[in-house]
């Protein structure tokens, strides 16, 4: 059975997934403005959630493995979780990063089609 912390992550990963189906749609019907609004959702529900595996997931995988006797034969090593979690945190940076710029660009080509009187 899952953990309150457990399942709120479960729960956020299923909202992600939903999230990522309509910015898809939305992407697929040349939907500037929704796939704008989508992305900047996702983008921020993302950052939500990562904040939470960081302070929450992270460390409870590392002191579980730190006070664990290695009695489970499928667990990684702690030096393996320690170097799986730095990858994480490399990936959300990179995810991050490259969603806030495409938000900057979705942002854009949303004004210039809104306003496009304004931007001459």
């Amino acid at each position: 059975m899952l953990s309150k912390a457990g399942r709120l992550l479960t729960d956020d990963h299923i909202a992600l997934d939903n999230l990522q189906g309509q910015l898809k749609s939305a992407l697929l019907a040349d939907d500037i403005e929704a796939t704008h609004s989508r992305l900047d959702m996702f983008w921020s529900r993302l950052a939500v959630h990562i904040r939470a595996e960081h302070l929450q997931l992270f460390p409870a995988v590392i002191e579980a493995l730190t006070v664990s006797s290695r009695s489970q034969t499928f667990a990684p090593t702690l030096t393996e979780a320690r170097s799986a979690i730095e990858k994480l945190r490399s990936d959300h940076d990179f995810f991050m990063h490259e969603l806030g710029q495409a938000i900057k660009i979705l942002g854009a080509l949303h004004t210039r089609i809104v306003r496009p009187s304004t931007m001459e």
